[in-house]
């Protein structure tokens, strides 16, 4: 069986925060995006107080990205949806 899985990843370099959680596993690619869909709102509320950038290849790549402009690789969070393989 196959499953779909949102997974965030956010990096702070200025606080030290970095984390990689598991945001959901789904059944069907629809019921991924659409929570990916949520996600992103929230993120993007966490980004209101920072000048940031987004880039939004959900559609090919199952993934959204957004991070503090000028600081790309240091203040930024990630949600992309993997498919895997449940194993039994």
């Amino acid at each position: 069986m196959w499953v779909y899985v949102l997974i965030s990843s956010y990096m702070d370099v200025d606080s030290g925060d970095y984390c990689n959680s598991v945001l959901g596993v789904f059944k069907t690619l629809e019921d991924a995006k659409q929570e990916l869909d949520n996600q992103r709102k929230w993120t993007i509320c966490d980004f209101e107080n920072y000048d940031y950038e987004s880039e939004d290849t959900i559609e090919e790549d199952w993934k959204w990205s957004i991070w503090e402009k000028d600081q790309e690789m240091t203040h930024r969070c990630e949600l992309r949806i993997e498919l895997e393989k449940v194993k039994q």
